[in-house]
Order: structure tokens, then sequence, then C-alpha cells
């Protein structure tokens, strides 16, 4: 168990040396590179600057113009655009609102009609009929049940004498045998 311990030790060690290493070829690496690439940074700076330097480049006034009718042609629907998009959000609000209130308004007519009919019908109802079919169903209800728990009963009497008769019949015949 001890050796196991050290092993998994001087294997953390040997990851750990490795790991330090290639960090550090890395570094060097990445140092390397940054220095190739400033160099070639300055150079291609200084050539830039030589060329500008160098070169004249006329611009005509059709050429200023097309750019600025192209920028105030942007400019124009990049407006209409976010008037368009108010616009939208402004109805959206505003129908939303009274899509909101109409319902409203309807639910609350129809409330008021629901609750007037649902009085009339209540009020129709005759308790004292309502009263005699009830106790009649249940009555019947109540007579089918005990009905078949009757026919249940009798059935298992009956059984129940069946078996008795036959032990009589038995001592009997056991008897008459003597």
């Amino acid at each position: 168990m001890k050796k196991q311990i050290e092993i998994n030790f001087d294997s953390g060690i040997v990851i750990g040396g490795v790991s330090l290493l290639v960090s550090a070829v890395s570094i060097i690496f990445a140092g390397k590179a940054s220095s190739k690439l400033n160099r070639f940074s300055k150079k291609i700076g200084m050539s830039l600057e030589d060329l500008s330097n160098k070169t004249s480049v006329e611009i005509t006034e059709e050429m200023v113009n097309r750019c600025t009718e192209t920028a105030v042609q942007k400019a124009a629907d990049k407006a209409a655009n976010s008037v368009i998009a108010t616009i939208r959000s402004d109805a959206d609000a505003v129908i939303s609102s009274r899509v909101q209130d109409a319902i409203q308004n309807q639910y609350d007519n129809v409330k008021d009609d629901v609750t007037r009919e649902l009085r009339k019908q209540v009020s129709r109802i005759n308790v004292s009929s309502l009263k005699a079919e009830i106790k009649d169903s249940v009555k019947r209800e109540v007579t089918d049940r005990l009905h078949n728990e009757m026919n249940d009963i009798l059935d298992s009497y009956n059984s129940q004498l069946t078996d008795i008769g036959k032990i009589y019949s038995s001592i009997a015949d056991s008897m008459s045998k003597k």
C-alpha cells in the first residue's frame, strides 16, 4: 500500500515536471512568434506609409455625390424603419388595450345575462316535486339493493339447507343399514 502511494506521488511529480516543461516551451515559442510578428508589422507599416506618400488619389465630385446619396438613403431608410417600428409598437399597444377593454365589457354583459338566466331557471324549479323525484329514486335504489342482498341470503340459506338435508339423509341411510 505504501509503494502505491509513492508511485502516485512520483507520477505526480513527473506529470508536473512535464507540464512545466511544456509550458516553458510554449512561452518561448510564443515570444519568438510575437517578435517575428512585430518585425513583419513594422515592415508593412513602413511600406504602406511610403505607398501613401507617393500615391495621389483623385476623388471626383460625382463619386462624392454618389457616396453622399448612398449615405443619405441609408440614413433615411434607417429613420423610416425606426418610425415604422415605433408606429407598429404603438398600434399593437392600442389594439391590445382595446381588445382587452372589449373582452371585459363583453364579459360583464355575458355575466349579467347568465346570472339573470340562472336565477330565472332556479326560480322555475318545483322543490316539492324535485324532493318527491329524489325520494322515489332513492327508494328504488334501496329496494333494488335490498332485494339483491335478500336473494344472496336466500341462495346461501338454500345451499346450507341442501347440505343439511344431505347430512340427515346420510345419517338415515347409515341407521337403516344397522
